[in-house]
């Protein structure tokens, strides 16, 4: 039901803040490992997304998703990076949104159930994965709204990318496809630390 393109971005911000307390409540090593690794990889994404609303913003002076379409057409540049960046935003595999998410749901689904009753863990994580498909679907639907389709009259003299923003923009892309290729290079950095934290913190609670 939103049509503010800068708002869908910063909800889906806030359902990646999701997966990360997910992750935390895992209790276990590869949902805090999760839980880091989302840190890293929505600082990529999202700063990505929200600069390509910024750009967007910069030369229609509009964030209605309504009023935008077929910017494909006379954008292709910035059409291309938008396109990853939703792609990483959703979690495709190859790109870092997949491998944080993925190691949360791994380490929700596999931790210990400490409540005694209903293993709240395992069910959030269950309904979690219903954010997964509406993320997909709503991220695919904005970024469909935006630069495809019939491109109004208004928009057909609309600048692309200028070198600059390319710039940035291809480091935040880069990165987040770099780590989702390789991820080892970032938790590599923090796991030793978290395997002693996951441990001390589940004895506390076991020994209670």
């Amino acid at each position: 039901m939103q049509t503010d393109l800068k708002k869908i971005v910063a909800y889906s911000s806030i359902s990646h803040m999701g997966f990360i307390l997910l992750g935390l409540a895992a209790l276990n090593t590869a949902g805090y490992s999760g839980a880091v690794f989302q840190m890293f990889s929505h600082g990529l994404i999202s700063a990505a997304l929200f600069m390509i609303v910024g750009m967007l913003y910069e030369r229609t002076h509009t964030r209605d998703i309504g009023e935008y379409g077929g910017l494909a057409k006379v954008m292709p540049q910035t059409f291309f990076i938008s396109l990853i960046a939703v792609m990483a935003n959703l979690g495709l595999p190859g790109l870092s949104g997949f491998v944080g998410e993925s190691l949360v749901f791994y380490g929700a689904f596999s931790s210990v159930n400490l409540s005694g009753s209903l293993d709240y863990v395992r069910i959030s994580a269950a309904v979690a994965t219903l954010g997964v498909i509406i993320t997909a679907g709503y991220m695919l639907w904005m970024n469909q709204r935006v630069f495809y389709g019939e491109t109004p009259s208004s928009w057909l003299k609309l600048k692309d990318a200028r070198r600059d923003e390319i710039f940035v923009l291809a480091v935040l892309i880069g990165l987040s496809l770099l780590y989702g290729v390789y991820p080892k290079l970032i938790s590599e950095i923090f796991e030793p630390q978290l395997v002693a934290s996951a441990q001390s913190i589940a004895s506390l609670f076991i020994t209670k």
